[in-house]
């Protein structure tokens, strides 16, 4: 439970944000006071530890949007107002804006939200990775504890450009610090942030709770644009995907260096190939369980 004092500073600093953002959605004054107070209700009682005021801003714009999207899928919601009354809110829109906003109230909600907050609020996002962690860090370490609470375990995989490399990983398996969190690994994706596929599994291996086995195809981008079917690596390199042991992922000394560290779980085949796909997984299910068995008779090549 919060103090009195920061109920107020709270209420003094996002009130109108979030007054804005609920007309925005919602289109309608008392249906904007009643998720008011419920956003401001379930701050003053929450236990959220916020790392920044960047991290607080953020939290009540989202519990305020899905507030009203709880709201607005109410079957008894039924009070509609004009966007006219919309627009004469506290912070009055100019007249020579109010066509732009209405064009901006008319977007689709995923778009609606971005340009609204972006260019009427100022909110600008998380700029850096460290950021990021610092803003989800709590809200995944909730999610742990929930599922441990019934049984589930929780992880991340390596994926896209932001977090993907191992160290970025390892600093965020840090801030969570929860048992019930751990890595899902995907042997291949390291080929998009062109970090060494071996060497980033084994820093995080300690932290695997299940394993995708995937294979890539890789192309300096000293060379040409090898076309369709291939991606651009963060560092400009080209990479796609492939059938599982046919690509330059070093699939079998991952697969033993992860056995190496006590892993005993399930590995899934992951197969992203422009090959034909039926083909594409029963070749790659057959080298996976070859590689599989030759690893566990203590072999040490292929």
């Amino acid at each position: 439970m919060r103090s009195e004092w920061e109920a107020n500073r709270a209420i003094d600093r996002y009130a109108d944000l979030v007054r804005r953002v609920c007309m925005i959605h919602l289109k309608n004054h008392a249906d904007t006071e009643d998720i008011f107070q419920t956003v401001f209700l379930k701050y003053v009682t929450g236990t959220t530890e916020f790392e920044s005021e960047e991290h607080e801003k953020a939290w009540f714009i989202r519990v305020t949007i899905n507030a009203c999207k709880d709201l607005l899928r109410s079957f008894f919601r039924s009070r509609t107002v004009s966007l006219d009354d919309l627009l004469e809110q506290p912070d009055q829109v100019p007249e020579d804006h109010r066509e732009v906003l209405e064009a901006v109230l008319a977007l689709p909600d995923k778009y609606r939200d971005v340009v609204y907050l972006h260019y009427y609020e100022g909110y600008t996002g998380i700029k850096s990775y460290k950021k990021v962690i610092e803003a989800v860090a709590p809200f995944v370490r909730q999610a742990a504890e929930y599922a441990r609470e019934r049984g589930v375990k929780t992880c991340s995989e390596n994926h896209g450009y932001l977090l993907q490399d191992s160290a970025r990983m390892l600093e965020l398996f840090a801030a969570v610090d929860h048992p019930n969190y751990g890595f899902l690994c995907d042997m291949g994706n390291f080929t998009v942030v062109d970090e060494d596929c071996a060497t980033a599994v084994s820093a995080l291996s300690d932290y695997i709770v299940h394993v995708h086995a995937k294979d890539m195809l890789v192309r300096s981008g000293m060379n040409f644009d090898p076309g369709k079917g291939y991606n651009l690596s963060r560092g400009g390199n080209y990479w796609r995907g492939t059938i599982f042991g046919h690509g330059n992922v070093p699939t079998f000394q991952i697969l033993s260096a992860i056995r190496k560290s006590g892993y005993d779980g399930y590995v899934s085949l992951e197969f992203e190939g422009m090959e034909p796909v039926l083909e594409g997984v029963e070749i790659g299910t057959q080298n996976l369980q070859h590689m599989i068995k030759v690893i566990g008779e203590g072999q040490r090549y292929v």
